[in-house]
């Protein structure tokens, strides 16, 4: 007499009524600050695995409205720059949105100010940044259509 054959389903009903390791309380830190005005050098690579870890860890939506919101910023040097750009690009990456303004975008200049347009009564939008900058939002702007 031959025995059934065991089911796929049996095992995954007792995993499913199993109860998780209990996890232990996350100690409090206080972080060591750096003094206003300073700054640090850091691979790339390690910003990297940061974002990586705060993804994992599930707040990565919270950490990114956060830098939005705080206007955070990170100055890039032109060599790294063109790194991301020519790798996106030759591992065919550039295809999305992100991807074809990686490939496309030229940046802002390190230090100056962010560009902001501002309504200016009918005439639609007043530039308050300089002209210059390719990344200047011109629509509706008197002469540039």
């Amino acid at each position: 007499m031959k025995k059934p054959a065991k089911t796929k389903a049996k095992g995954k009903a007792k995993a499913a009524n199993r109860k998780g390791a209990k996890r232990k309380p996350i100690e409090q830190v206080t972080p060591t600050f750096l003094k206003e005005g300073l700054s640090i050098r850091m691979g790339l690579h390690d910003v990297i695995k940061v974002v990586k870890m705060i993804e994992k860890a599930g707040h990565l939506g919270k950490f990114t409205s956060r830098v939005k919101r705080e206007e955070a910023q990170v100055t890039v040097p032109a060599d790294t720059v063109n790194l991301v750009k020519d790798f996106v690009a030759k591992n065919g990456m550039h295809g999305s949105a992100t991807g074809k303004h990686i490939v496309n975008g030229r940046g802002r200049p390190a230090g100056g100010p962010k560009p902001r347009t501002t309504m200016a009564g009918a005439a639609g939008a007043s530039l308050t940044a300089s002209n210059k900058d390719p990344n200047t939002c011109e629509f509706g702007t008197v002469g540039h259509g």
